[in-house]
């Protein structure tokens, strides 16, 4: 199950969430790319180069992502993910005859978006917090999901958008004998 969207919009919450209810694991690419930075002579490589940077995170994803696949094992995502990355993922659960889930989260209100992102502490060691000048760039370059999705609107309630993950993954799982 892949959450995705641009910082901010909820992603996080949403998929820990579902993590804990589901006792899968959560594969954080922000979390992931951190254990880099404190190695400087890595990083001083890779965070020059957005693309790079991308790619290195979706590198350590798609490791472990295959080996939860060769466990058995479900994995929940949380990312901003490029198309890229998605046709991988997808390829993968195809491959060892596991579904794809993508919930894309998204916050059309650029004032609520912007309070949400001031002030907000996501305190992962070693990485910085949200900076809005950053997400606001990142809403102008967001790729949207392509595919089936379920699509979260950020600005409704938190229980109301737990409640629409649940009822997909609900009718997902009920349709499906590989997810």
């Amino acid at each position: 199950m892949l959450f995705t969207g641009a910082p901010g919009t909820g992603k996080t919450t949403l998929a820990e969430a579902i993590t804990k209810e589901h006792n899968a694991a959560l594969l954080n690419w922000d979390w992931l790319m951190s254990g880099l930075r404190i190695y400087p002579d890595v990083w001083d490589v890779i965070w020059p180069d957005a693309e790079l940077r991308r790619d290195v995170g979706y590198s350590l994803m798609n490791r472990l992502i295959e080996y939860r696949l060769r466990l058995g094992q479900s994995s929940v995502l949380d990312c901003v993910a490029r198309p890229r990355a998605i046709d991988h993922w997808r390829g993968m659960c195809d491959e060892y005859g596991a579904g794809f889930i993508a919930i894309e989260c998204s916050l059309a209100d650029e004032s609520e978006h912007r309070s949400r992102i001031e002030g907000h502490d996501r305190a992962i060691p070693g990485w910085d917090e949200l900076q809005w000048e950053f997400v606001a760039n990142s809403r102008k370059i967001y790729v949207p999901v392509d595919g089936p999705k379920l699509a979260i609107d950020a600005a409704l309630p938190i229980e109301y958008n737990l409640a629409q993950v649940r009822s997909h993954l609900g009718h997902v799982l009920a349709n499906s004998a590989n997810i």
